[in-house]
Order: C-alpha cells, then sequence, then structure tokens
C-alpha cells in the first residue's frame, strides 16, 4: 500500500484520512493538541464552548446524503431554536430560511468520529518539507524524520502552505492569491442556566459579528450557561497585533452589556485569536492535486469556509487519488 501523509487534523484532513485510509496507509500530523481544527470544542471543567464553527448548512443533495447517517448515529443534529438580531439598544427576531447543524454533543464530535479509526500524530509540528523520489518529513521541533511518503496532502491555511513548500518550487500560483481573515472568540461560562432563550444572535452596531448560547445547542448541558461571540473579521484585522488582554476585555464588556450580564459572576472567561478564520479573498478555484508529484493541497480556500464546500472540495481530492492509486 502507499504512504499517504496528510499535515492537518482538521475537517479537510480528517474526511481525506477516513476516506483514503482503506485505499492507502495514512497518517495525519497535527501540531495542536487535538483534532478538529475550526471545528473544535475549549473544554474546561464543566464549560464546554464551540469556538469556532458553530453552524452548517447541507445545500446539495450529496452532502446531505453523507450526513444522513451521521445524524442516525447522531453525530450530527439538527440546531433548532430562535435566532434574533441584536443591538446594544434593542432585539429583533431573526429568520432562518434553511436547516442548520451542528455536531452533538460537541462541535469537535464530527472530527472524532472521523478520526477514530485513522492514525493522527498530535503535538507534530512539520518543518518546510521537499521531495526526491518521495516526500520527506521532519519534525520542525527536533530535525527528526517523521517518515517517507509517497503521497503528501496540505490541509493548513494558505500561508502556512507556502512555508511548508517554501523548499520547492511546487507552491501552486493560486496559493499566492488567496488570503485569510482573522477572528477573536471571547467565551463566558456561568454556573447557572440564565435565561437567555435563543439559539444565536446576529450583532449589529458592536465589534461583536455572532453571539451563540453553546449550551441552548442540541446535546449539550442546559443546566450550565455557556456563551460563544465572534469578533467581526476586519475588527479581528485591526486588532490582529493588540494585547490580547485588552482584546479579551474589551468584548468581554462588549458581550455582557448587550446580554446584561455580570461577568464578575462567571466561573470562566477566555479569549481565543483564529488567525485564519474565513477566506478574505479567495478564486473558489477548486483544490489542487498534483498527479505528477503526489502533491493535494485543500482546505477552507478551495471554495469558501463553508463546512459543506470544505467537505466538496476534500472529497474531489480523495476521488482524483482513489484513481491515482488504482493505475499505479
Amino acid at each position: 500500500m502507499k504512504n499517504i501523509a496528510i499535515i492537518g487534523a482538521g475537517l479537510s484532513g480528517l474526511l481525506l484520512a477516513h476516506s483514503l485510509g482503506s485505499h492507502a496507509k495514512v497518517t495525519v500530523y497535527e501540531k495542536a493538541r487535538g483534532v478538529g481544527g475550526r471545528c473544535s470544542t475549549r473544554i474546561s471543567g464543566p464549560f464546554a464552548f464551540d469556538h469556532g464553527a458553530q453552524f452548517f448548512t447541507a445545500r446539495t443533495p450529496a452532502f446531505q446524503a453523507y450526513l444522513q447517517p451521521l445524524i442516525e448515529q447522531g453525530v450530527i443534529s439538527h440546531s433548532t431554536g430562535k435566532i434574533i438580531n441584536l443591538s446594544p439598544t434593542r432585539s429583533w427576531e431573526r429568520i432562518w430560511d434553511e436547516k442548520h447543524y451542528t455536531a452533538s454533543p460537541q462541535m469537535n464530535s464530527w472530527c472524532s468520529w472521523l478520526a477514530r479509526d485513522s492514525h493522527v500524530i498530535l503535538n507534530t509540528e512539520i518543518a518546510p518539507i521537499n521531495r526526491d523520489s518521495k516526500w520527506q518529513l521532519h519534525n520542525k521541533a527536533d530535525g527528526n524524520l517523521l517518515g517517507s511518503y509517497d503521497w503528501v496532502i496540505l490541509t493548513a491555511p494558505p500561508e502556512q502552505v507556502r512555508t511548508l513548500l517554501a523548499p520547492t518550487d511546487l507552491c501552486p500560483p493560486v496559493l499566492q492569491h488567496v488570503s485569510m481573515k482573522a477572528c477573536h472568540a471571547v467565551m463566558l461560562g456561568f454556573e447557572e442556566a440564565i435565561d437567555l432563550p435563543w439559539l444565536g444572535a446576529r450583532v449589529h452596531d458592536s465589534p461583536i459579528k455572532w453571539i451563540t448560547v453553546n449550551s441552548n445547542k442540541p446535546g449539550r448541558d442546559p443546566s450550565k450557561t455557556c456563551l460563544v461571540a465572534h469578533s467581526h473579521n476586519d475588527w479581528a484585522e485591526q486588532h490582529i497585533d493588540t494585547d490580547p488582554l485588552w482584546v479579551e476585555k474589551h468584548l468581554l464588556d462588549e458581550l455582557c452589556k448587550l446580554l446584561q450580564l455580570d461577568k464578575a459572576k462567571a466561573g470562566y472567561a477566555k479569549l481565543h485569536r483564529w488567525k485564519y478564520a474565513i477566506v478574505a479573498h479567495g478564486l473558489k478555484s477548486g483544490p489542487v492535486v498534483d498527479m505528477h508529484n503526489h502533491l493535494a493541497i485543500t482546505s477552507d480556500w478551495a471554495y469558501s469556509s463553508r463546512l459543506e464546500e470544505i467537505w466538496q472540495a476534500a472529497t474531489e481530492v480523495a476521488n482524483q487519488i482513489k484513481q491515482a492509486l488504482n493505475i499505479e
């Protein structure tokens, strides 16, 4: 069997590992301590926060068919609940025109389900890579050789892909024209249930763009109140190098003012910066599969940051590599 290395254990990387695992020997490398990427969940004591992606839609029959077994197994749930518009002076109901889904009991459950039969190596950052007869992967921390691989699939953000491929001339031109925007996420947890009878809020006239009552999502513990607020991307870009303590205090103060909460009563408060949160400028060119050099590149830049389109791009890459493996 061919050896395939996948760099990144977010949704793209794990979809690919799950799809290719019966056709090749697949190893997934992830620099973080857990799987999920933007589909991650932060757990601290009694509190759990989906601090990245909150919900997703299923607009194509192919993706709907993919999700159905996961829905039947309880890995994916339909999110029901009121969505509102919110400003510093008033609130009013907002209509969602289509079904929204979330993983259950937490957002990283989907990625954990994908990873359950995959060989995932965590806490391992890959040094810039090169290829002779095969791809050579080294641990960035100590320089040790991790392995030689027939195929390498990169699912990191474009800036990181450019760095990984720097020793080669194989970085595709499309990645020179893709950029990402940041987002700041603040998490606020209370030991008791607070009367917030809605699921999510689109925020106006504020540095905060969106608030989710995480504890109101399917499968969560409603006896606690867990809130996640995401900043506007442009605001996050303006404050990308600002003191994180100032950013955390500013956004938490804004969140508490919007919801009339006492921050001093919270049992948990934390900021997370997503440096590569959403595509700022992309060509929707699709993923890259270099059959000659056995290199594939995909992530949320390929089409958009919507999880359905991330799935679509990963599926296209997997199908092309499967076809290549069958003829080699």
